[in-house]
C-alpha cells in the first residue's frame, strides 16, 4: 500500500505575524518535472515581479473564469413553463430531488473493477452481468433500498482498491435510468438550470482564452433537454450554423425540440438537428463536441472508452466533457484524459499502454500539465463551482440562487496544419477556494510540473499585489505567472 505524501509548502517566510495565519494542508505528489517559470518563491524576489506576474488589475486578471450568476435564457424559461404546466409540481420536484441524489451517488465500474468482475464470473457463474440493470419511475420510491449509500470510503492510507467481493456488490447497485415522461419533466424542472450553468462556465473559458475562435458546428452527445446547445448559442450565435443534438431518449429529444421551438414542436428549426444516434459517416466532423453528464450514464469502462474514441474522431478542435462534481465523475474524466492524452487504459499503476492510441490530443483545461493527476491516489477530486439563478418553473422565489459543483475536461486537437497550441497557459490552476484573513491568504494549486501544492502568502512580508491577486481569485481560476 502506497503511503500518501503530505507536504505543506510555505512560499514566503512569515515573520512575527505568521502565528495568526490559518491555512490547511494539501497532498503534494512528487514529480521530477519543475515549473517552467521557476519556483513560485523565486518569482517574488525584487525586480523579477514585473516579468513574472500579471501586473494589471488583480480583480480582472486573465485567469479568472468564474461567471456572475448565470440565468437561463428567457425563451428557454418561457417554453419550459408551458411544457411543465400540466404536471404536478410537488411530484416532479420530489422525483427530481431523489433522482439527483441517485445520480450523484452512482458508482460506474472502473477498468480494474471490471477486470476483477470478469475474473469472478469465470469462477462463479452466478455473478450477473453488471450492465443489464435499470430503473424507471415505478422504482424510484425504493431507491433507498436499492442503493448502498456510503458503501465504500477510501481511507487516508488506502489507494481505492477494494476486495473482490465488494467489487461484486458494487456492480449490483448500479442502475441506468429510463427517462419516461415523469422523469423527463423532473429532469427539466430540477436539472436544466444547473446543466446550463456548468456548460456556460466551461464553454466561456474557451471563448475567453480564444476570443478569435469562431466555431461553425457543434455536436452535443447525450444532449438531454439541450442545455449545451443553448449555452453555445449564447456564446457563438453569430458563427455556429449547425447544431446536432444526440440523445437515445425519444422523450428527452421531444422536450428539447419543444424548448428550441418555443412550444411549437412541429416548427422547422434551420440548423438544429435532433437524433437518437450519432452520425454514421466518419467524414462528418464538428468544431466543438460536448458530452455533459453522459459518460457516467455508462457503467462499463469499455463502453465509455468506445464513446470517447468516437467523440474524439468527431471533433476538429475541441472535445468538452462535464461530469458530476465528486470522485466518481472526476475519475471518469481521468479515464478519458489518460486514453486520449497519455495513451493509457485505466488509472494509476494498473493502467496499460495502448499500441494504437488516438493522436493529437492536448489538455486545454483545467489541467496546466499532461502528467498523471496528482489527486488520483487521494480522496480529493478536481471540481469547480458556478452560481445560477433558480428559474420560476423550478419553484423558486424571486432572485433565488443556487450553486452547481462539477468536474470538467477540455481537450484540444492539434494537428500538423492546425493550431500551434501556443495559447495554452503555463499557469497553475487553483484547485481549492482561497482562504484568507487580514494578514494571510492560502490555496491549493495544481502546477505545470504535475504537483498539487499549498501556497501561502503574507500581506506584510510578500508583495501586496501578488497577495491581492491570489485573494481575489476563485476555485478553478488560473493564477497568472507571466504576462498575457
Amino acid at each position: 500500500m502506497m503511503n500518501k505524501l503530505v507536504v505543506t509548502l510555505r512560499v514566503a517566510a512569515l515573520k512575527s505575524n505568521s502565528a495568526h495565519c490559518h491555512y490547511h494542508k494539501a497532498a503534494a505528489v512528487e514529480s521530477k518535472s519543475q515549473w517552467t517559470e521557476g519556483k513560485l518563491k523565486d518569482c517574488l524576489n525584487g525586480q523579477e515581479l514585473a516579468d513574472k506576474w500579471w501586473t494589471n488589475s488583480s480583480a480582472k486578471h486573465p485567469g479568472k473564469f468564474n461567471l456572475p450568476v448565470v440565468s437561463l435564457p428567457e425563451k428557454f424559461s418561457a417554453a419550459a413553463s408551458v411544457f411543465l404546466h400540466d404536471y404536478d409540481f410537488a411530484e416532479i420536484k420530489d422525483i427530481g430531488r431523489r433522482l439527483k441524489n441517485f445520480l450523484h451517488q452512482r458508482k460506474p465500474i472502473t477498468h480494474q473493477q471490471y477486470a476483477i468482475t470478469r475474473m469472478m464470473r469465470k469462477k462463479d457463474q452466478s455473478v450477473t452481468n453488471p450492465g443489464d440493470l435499470s430503473f424507471s419511475f415505478d422504482k424510484l420510491a425504493n431507491l433507498k433500498d436499492e442503493l448502498t449509500i456510503g458503501h465504500y470510503s477510501t481511507g487516508p492510507n488506502q489507494t481505492g482498491h477494494k476486495p473482490a467481493q465488494e467489487e461484486k456488490e458494487d456492480s449490483k447497485h448500479w442502475k441506468s435510468v429510463l427517462y419516461d415522461d415523469i422523469i423527463t419533466a423532473a429532469y427539466l424542472s430540477q436539472f436544466s438550470a444547473a446543466g446550463y450553468a456548468s456548460s456556460m462556465r466551461v464553454l466561456a473559458e474557451i471563448r475567453k482564452r480564444l476570443p478569435d475562435f469562431q466555431p461553425a458546428s457543434m455536436l452535443d452527445f447525450g444532449s438531454g433537454v439541450g442545455s449545451n446547445t443553448w449555452a453555445a448559442n449564447e456564446l457563438w450565435s453569430d458563427s455556429i450554423k449547425q447544431y446536432v443534438c444526440v440523445d437515445s431518449s425519444k422523450l428527452m429529444n421531444g422536450a428539447a425540440m419543444f424548448l428550441f421551438s418555443g412550444g411549437k414542436p412541429d416548427a422547422f428549426l434551420p440548423g438544429i438537428f435532433i437524433r437518437q444516434h450519432l452520425p454514421i459517416s466518419f467524414s462528418t466532423t464538428f468544431d466543438v463536441v460536448t458530452a455533459s453528464y453522459t459518460l457516467s450514464e455508462m457503467q462499463l469502462p469499455k463502453d465509455r472508452e468506445n464513446i470517447i474514441r468516437l467523440l474524439w474522431e468527431k471533433t476538429d478542435r475541441f472535445l468538452v466533457l462535464v461530469e458530476h462534481g465528486n470522485i466518481y465523475g472526476h475519475r471518469i474524466l481521468l479515464e478519458a484524459r489518460n486514453l486520449l492524452v497519455r495513451s493509457k487504459i485505466g488509472l494509476g499503476k494498473s493502467a496499460k499502454h495502448l499500441k494504437k492510441a488516438p493522436k493529437g490530443a492536448h489538455v486545454f483545461g483545467p489541467c496546466p500539465h499532461e502528467f498523471e493527476c496528482p489527486l488520483l491516489e487521494s480522496r480529493n477530486s478536481c471540481t469547480v463551482s458556478q452560481k445560477f439563478r433558480i428559474p420560476k418553473f423550478a419553484g423558486a422565489s424571486a432572485n433565488e440562487d443556487a450553486q452547481v459543483t462539477f468536474s470538467y475536461l477540455i481537450l484540444e486537437k492539434v494537428t500538423d496544419d492546425g493550431c500551434s497550441g501556443e495559447h495554452r497557459k503555463t499557469w497553475p490552476r487553483i484547485i481549492s477556494s482561497p482562504k484568507s484573513n487580514r494578514k494571510c491568504v492560502s490555496c491549493n494549486m495544481c502546477t505545470v510540473g504535475g504537483m498539487a501544492e499549498n501556497f501561502i502568502l503574507s500581506k506584510n512580508t510578500d508583495s501586496k499585489h501578488v497577495f491581492n491577486l491570489m485573494k481575489k481569485s476563485k476555485l478553478g481560476d488560473l493564477l497568472p505567472l507571466t504576462k498575457k
